[in-house]
């Protein structure tokens, strides 16, 4: 099922929740707990900067997935007693997976980037 656009917005309290489909206003998620989004070599700079600081302050927040476009790799923020890390944690390769203890799931980048050449 392909992912419905997002629109370019700066409320982290809809963020990642396009994946529910409907109408944009039913789609704000009020405490989200994963946020995942995929990244353009454009947009990163800012989805780096003001926009990961701004989704790592959220309180229901456990975990926060940036993926590139063009490869696979992947940036994760994951809360631990002390919150956040000031810097994400750098996944990349087909054989790397993002781990997930809080959810216990381990997630993949082969299964993620899944026919990318």
């Amino acid at each position: 099922m392909p992912l419905a656009p997002l629109r370019a917005q700066r409320s982290p309290a809809r963020a990642g929740s396009f994946l529910a489909g409907g109408r944009l206003r039913d789609l704000t998620a009020t405490a989200p707990v994963l946020i995942a989004e995929v990244v353009s070599p454009s947009s990163e700079k800012e989805d780096l900067g003001a926009k990961a600081e701004g989704y790592v302050r959220l309180p229901s927040l456990s975990a926060y997935l940036v993926l590139a476009q063009d490869a696979p790799k992947t940036r994760v923020w994951l809360r631990g007693t002390r919150g956040f890390p000031r810097k994400p944690k750098v996944i990349a390769g087909f054989d790397a997976a993002i781990a997930i203890a809080s959810f216990d799931i381990a997630l993949p980048l082969a299964e993620i980037y899944a026919g990318f050449a």
